[in-house]
């Protein structure tokens, strides 16, 4: 799986990078389409606004089409959008010193569709609630790793580079966040035979 998210974050960039040299506009709707909300999630974890969240990915997006010619030397567009976004969270932390606390639901940013039944959607629905309580439960700073590893599909290697800190704390972060989860939701791990 993360072959191919790798696979199509390089189709993308390089989709990007060829659209944005002939000035097409659509470069920005296909960032828009596969980032903005999955963004706007990782701003949240910074701002705690959904406002702000928003407004800062927006920012990162116009920013991004301005600077037309630094696109053509990115090399991996979702480390460079994370970080962006990273970046220009702090940035508006630092000139709005009281952020707005407000709560947010996965569904704020997400749209999906779903063909299931409705009783595999109560179960479904169950079960994700009860992991992103587990999740919730987590310490902030290892709640984000795991969030980046695990629902964006980062490699450690990316989230180090992204959070500024060292693939051994990645590392370490996402044990305690699986050993956490798995307690909080009674998986015992299988005796080995």
């Amino acid at each position: 799986m993360n072959s191919y998210l790798n696979d199509s974050n390089e189709t993308l960039l390089q989709e990007i990078k060829h659209l944005s040299a002939l000035d097409d506009p659509k470069a920005i709707s296909l960032i828009y389409d596969q980032y903005f909300h999955r963004l706007c999630a990782f701003a949240f974890s910074f701002t705690k606004s959904k406002e702000a969240a928003e407004e800062v990915v927006g920012d990162i997006i116009i920013k991004f089409w301005k600077n037309k010619a630094g696109i053509q030397a990115i090399r991996n567009l979702r480390v460079y959008l994370f970080t962006a976004v990273r970046n220009q969270s702090l940035t508006y932390l630092e000139s709005k010193p009281t952020p707005t606390i407000t709560t947010l639901s996965s569904s704020d940013f997400s749209t999906h569709s779903s063909a299931l039944s409705p009783l595999e959607h109560l179960i479904l629905s169950e079960m994700t609630q009860q992991l992103q309580l587990a999740v919730a439960s987590l310490p902030e700073r290892c709640q984000l790793i795991f969030r980046l590893v695990r629902e964006e599909g980062l490699k450690y290697k990316e989230v180090a580079e992204i959070l500024q800190i060292s693939v051994n704390t990645i590392d370490a972060q996402m044990a305690i966040a699986v050993r956490r989860i798995s307690a909080s939701l009674h998986i015992k791990k299988p005796a080995l035979s």
